[in-house]
């Protein structure tokens, strides 16, 4: 009897005590936009354009994916191999730090994410996305968004253009992988 009566605390303190673990795993996001936008001398990123999509054809995709129960398709994926070594432009800041900048441009794209099958920051390193307005942006990322599997995926931005900001520390120089 006594057993059924510390049941509901057991069930309470193994509830509490996962929803801390789970809240003690969340990463942290530092705030602050990005850096380029404070400077005024920086070389312009270079743009990688992906192909316009037949959106007839990925229409007719979806409408035979449906009749097969297959999931709803989200996105259109480019697969793209671009790093800091063949796309890109770096700029130099007074303090010694780097900004590295590439802009993709998605013809009539309403939305785009990132996904990076190389993804390691050292400390102090931090990406940025932002939209063409500017008013759309998600980061800093840093080294605590890393995985173990070494991928990584940025939330959405609005547009069909957005442009990869990197700030890189003087010390940290060529240490970061994307």
């Amino acid at each position: 009897m006594q057993y059924t009566k510390s049941f509901p605390y057991l069930i309470i303190f193994v509830l509490t005590t996962f929803f801390n673990l789970s809240l003690n795993c969340q990463v942290v996001f530092e705030a602050g936009t990005p850096p380029s936008f404070d400077q005024k001398k920086l070389i312009k990123a270079p743009v990688k354009q992906m192909p316009t999509l037949n959106y007839n054809k990925l229409i007719r995709e979806d409408e035979n994916d449906k009749l097969n129960s297959i999931p709803v398709r989200f996105g259109f994926l480019h697969e793209v191999n671009y790093t800091f070594e063949n796309s890109g432009v770096w700029s130099d800041l007074p303090n010694g730090d780097r900004i590295w900048r590439l802009k993709i441009d998605a013809p009539e794209a309403q939305t785009i994410n990132l996904n990076y099958s190389k993804y390691d920051l050292p400390v102090g390193g931090k990406l940025y996305i932002y939209n063409d307005s500017r008013k759309d942006f998600i980061g800093p990322f840093t080294n605590l968004n890393e995985k173990e599997n070494g991928e990584f995926a940025t939330g959405f931005t609005k547009g069909e253009a957005c442009t990869i900001e990197y700030h890189e520390p003087a010390s940290q120089r060529g240490n970061a992988v994307l």
